[in-house]
């Protein structure tokens, strides 16, 4: 469970340093204020919809890891963390890169969603695992080291 400890941790903090990166992008750059305050109106509403999934993905994400955080330390069970409110939501919104190379987000927004798909998707992978891992009767116990 070590492993598993240090690569959620890992995650984790990866998941920190993007979400940290988007907000610093999202408040200070200069080509992320041209395309929220220039062009026609559906252009922009187009950009804020990117920057909508992107928060998304990282919230999720987010969530997801802590809810994991919680397993590792008995808070949680597995059971627990991947059903109802602690589970990993918006697949639908989540899930999809359309859009992502369209010329009206700017190039480091395009980079940041690229990112956060990626990373979106590398725990969308473990939350499915740990979903088989709770249909084969692992993890409905009361702590998340109920795996073996």
């Amino acid at each position: 469970m070590k492993e598993k400890t240090v690569f959620i941790n890992s995650l984790y903090e990866e998941s920190f340093g993007l979400l940290v990166e988007a907000r610093n992008y999202f408040q200070y750059s200069e080509s992320n204020r041209r395309a929220a305050m220039h062009g026609p109106p559906h252009d922009r509403l187009f950009v804020n919809c990117q920057a909508m999934r992107l928060t998304s993905r990282m919230t999720q994400a987010m969530a997801w890891l802590l809810a994991q955080r919680a397993v590792e330390t008995g808070e949680l069970s597995l059971s627990q963390a991947c059903n109802g409110e602690f589970s990993l939501g918006g697949e639908e919104i989540c899930t999809t890169t359309d859009n992502h190379q369209d010329r009206r987000i700017p190039p480091p927004m395009r980079q940041l969603l690229d990112r956060s798909h990626s990373l979106y998707m590398r725990v969308w992978r473990l939350d499915q695992a740990a979903r088989q891992r709770i249909e084969n009767g692992h993890g409905n116990g009361q702590h998340g080291h109920q795996s073996h």
